[in-house]
């Protein structure tokens, strides 16, 4: 059986035409949650709560400072400032674990003059953790964002000069782990 040319024309039409159909299709709806790369979760820090030997907390002019096995159970937390004596093991438990385990999605990259718009010139709290090897972190959390699901913060922000800062989006519970009467940081006993 011969296929005139007038067929084989039509097919070859017909399938240009449903190529194109499909390409503007794909052109004009809009993307798809497939289509578009997802944000992946990064960890704040990459240490384990384990290697915490002790942490400080200033907020605005009051400074908590804890330790690690000033007892004589080694992994019991102390705290050193402002008033010496045994930890609340849950409040400490809970910072130190949203510190190891805490995830940021979005990096923004903000220019000097732009901190005080994320509420890091005059910071919620800053968190300084020094941990069994010879290094030290720091966490400066900022104002919650938009949603109000989120706090800006700086991770280990650079000490010298820079003209842009890295600015992350970490979970709002740093905001209640942070912000505690005295007497929640102290052990009840």
């Amino acid at each position: 059986m011969k296929l005139q040319n007038t067929t084989i024309a039509l097919l070859v039409m017909a399938v240009l035409l449903s190529g194109g159909f499909y390409w503007a299709d794909r052109q004009n709806r809009p993307p798809t949650a497939q289509d578009t790369p997802q944000p992946q979760d990064t960890l704040i820090f990459t240490f384990q709560e384990d290697q915490i030997q002790s942490f400080q907390i200033q907020r605005g002019e009051r400074v908590l400072s804890f330790a690690k096995g000033k007892t004589t159970r080694a992994n019991t937390w102390y705290m050193e400032k402002p008033q010496a004596g045994a930890a609340d093991e849950a409040s400490i438990a809970y910072l130190l674990n949203l510190l190891a385990t805490g995830k940021t999605q979005t990096t923004l990259t903000v220019p000097t003059a732009r901190l005080a718009e994320f509420g890091l010139n005059q910071p919620l709290a800053t968190i300084t953790v020094s941990l069994s090897t010879p290094k030290t972190h720091r966490l400066i959390l900022g104002k919650p964002d938009f949603s109000g699901k989120f706090l800006y913060a700086q991770a280990d922000p650079p000490t010298h000069k820079v003209s842009e800062w890295s600015v992350l989006l970490v979970p709002i519970e740093f905001a209640s782990a942070v912000d505690r009467p005295l007497a929640e940081w102290r052990s009840p006993e």
